[in-house]
């Protein structure tokens, strides 16, 4: 069960986080949660090491537990813990969530090695920075380019090595943030600040320059090339301006200055309207593939690599290499009764990816008896 905050004096019990059966207590600026040591074992390398050391004898008390204090905002643990023991509050993808939230599981679950936490929260900030064009013009654009959240989402990629992540929002940079307020914003590196500054430099140049490019190319099939061609340079000089820097208004990148709506308002023949939407794919395509190495981040194809490994599933060969029984304080008491208990069930909904499976054993003490190996189609319990 859990307990409301009390008004007393010093630290303040989490709302919703102060279970009165669970025997870990922890301290975060001032609030205390106390929760479930074994649970968080097996989601968090880190405590599931710093729980099996002996308590010190001077170790700080509270209702006669040991407290455990941690250096991390109230913010982070809070959001962090919930994940762990809130069924819904951080659902895998496509769920929706926020990105406080995201911003505060990455971190933590980075920090303590809670290795399928920083999984899922991953595939969130991934589906929102993708890595091929064709998904960059699909996603909704929910993601904010707020100057804020673009300079964040960076400087947390750049900390928990999400590196696929930083050409897509490096371009949110450019398109939020004015260069003054990039050299100024701490949440960068140097390098980072630098890298920015050329990237917009080159998108509002040489990268507006070939996108719009498709406007001022002859094309010879068609058969009215002097009407065609007016009317091609007029839009040129139109959409142009949108590209160009003055001083007041964010410039338009060049992956977003034309517009499926540009095409009707153009006034050429059918053979040049066919060439032109051919051209200008080629011309997005090739900025997109020179998108990581104009902010010096060498090419999709290794940063692919790189998200390809980092969100990978387990291959689980045994319940006990799954949740790390042989070092943590959960016992197995058997098959039929763990299959049965809650724990089970939240084992299944917030530790096994939905495309894994998962083995089942006997527990030593009932090998004289055990059954068949039980496997379990995961994909099936989402049903």
């Amino acid at each position: 069960m859990t307990t409301s905050p009390k008004p007393e004096d010093g630290p303040m019990r989490a709302e919703g986080l102060w279970f009165e059966d669970c025997g870990l207590i922890i301290r975060a600026e001032d609030r205390i949660f106390r929760v479930s040591g074994a649970i968080l074992a097996v989601q968090s390398t880190v405590f599931r090491d710093m729980l099996s050391l002996p308590t010190p004898e001077n170790q700080e008390t509270l209702d006669g537990r040991p407290q455990v204090f941690l250096l991390d905002t109230t913010e982070d643990v809070s959001h962090f813990l919930r994940a762990v023991f809130c069924y819904g509050f951080f659902d895998p993808f496509h769920s929706s969530t926020k990105f406080p939230i995201l911003s505060s599981v990455l971190r933590m679950a980075d920090k303590y090695e809670a290795d399928e936490l920083r999984k899922r929260a991953l595939i969130h900030l991934s589906k929102a920075h993708p890595t091929t064009l064709k998904e960059w013009d699909s996603i909704d654009d929910t993601v904010a380019r707020a100057e804020e959240k673009a300079l964040d989402i960076a400087a947390i990629a750049w900390q928990i090595g999400a590196d696929w992540v930083l050409p897509t929002s490096f371009y949110r940079i450019c398109q939020s943030t004015f260069e003054d307020r990039i050299i100024t914003r701490h949440e960068l590196s140097d390098a980072d600040k630098i890298n920015c500054i050329k990237g917009i430099r080159y998108l509002e140049t040489t990268g507006v320059a070939d996108i719009l490019q498709f406007l001022l190319d002859c094309y010879y099939n068609c058969w009215t090339s002097g009407d065609c061609s007016a009317s091609r340079q007029e839009m040129h000089c139109n959409v142009a301006r949108l590209g160009k820097y003055n001083g007041e208004n964010m410039t338009v990148m060049p992956l977003e200055l034309w517009r499926c709506t540009h095409w009707s308002n153009l006034d050429v023949c059918e053979d040049c309207l066919v060439y032109m939407k051919e051209t200008h794919k080629d011309a997005q395509q090739k900025l997109w593939s020179n998108l990581p190495k104009i902010f010096g981040l060498g090419d999709w194809k290794q940063l692919e690599a790189m998200e390809a490994e980092a969100v990978k599933c387990r291959d689980f060969t045994s319940f006990s290499d799954a949740i790390g029984l042989r070092r943590s304080p959960i016992p197995i008491i058997s098959d039929t009764a763990f299959l049965h208990s809650p724990l089970f069930y939240w084992f299944i909904l917030h530790m096994i990816p939905s495309d894994s499976y998962v083995m089942l054993f006997a527990s030593p003490s009932q090998s004289h008896r055990r059954p068949d190996d039980i496997r379990v189609n995961l994909t099936s319990l989402d049903s």
